[in-house]
């Protein structure tokens, strides 16, 4: 299990593999954000289809941060999100991954119990392009709380 202390600052790791499928996207965007399969859309194209919501790239996102690790660590939630930026379409066909950096990492000082990590995340294609990046903190239990 990890604990606030094993964020080091500086730290960068990869993890996640993803393939997107038109069935994933169409089904999404139905149910949440059906503006997508429109024809005009932004990122619509004319051999690939339409692009995947943003919002299902940062569900996408957050299931490989929570398969690669969120479910096993000593998490206490978020406290939001500071910067999300969505730099390039996610078509069908495209398999994604997660870059994440440890930006900055420091205990709470009204509850020593708890750490605040500062994370960037970046979502990348097969093909090495970026589509997504952003910030938040993250809350973790310290070692001595979970002791």
């Amino acid at each position: 299990m990890q604990h606030f202390e094993d964020f080091p600052v500086g730290e960068v790791i990869r993890f996640g593999s993803c393939a997107v499928t038109v069935e994933d996207i169409e089904t999404f965007a139905r149910e949440f954000d059906p503006g997508v399969l429109a024809d005009g859309y932004p990122g619509h194209d004319a051999e690939r289809g339409a692009p995947a919501s943003a919002w299902h790239v940062c569900a996408l996102m957050m299931r490989m941060i929570c398969d690669a690790y969120v479910l096993e660590a000593a998490s206490l939630g978020a406290p939001g999100i500071e910067h999300l930026e969505w730099e390039a379409p996610v078509y069908a066909g495209d398999t994604l991954s997660v870059q994440r950096t440890t930006l900055d990492a420091r205990r709470s000082r009204s509850r020593p119990d708890l750490g605040l990590v500062h994370f960037r995340f970046e979502v990348f294609g097969h093909d090495g392009v970026r589509r997504l990046v952003g910030e938040n903190w993250a809350m973790f239990a310290t070692r001595e709380a979970a002791a």
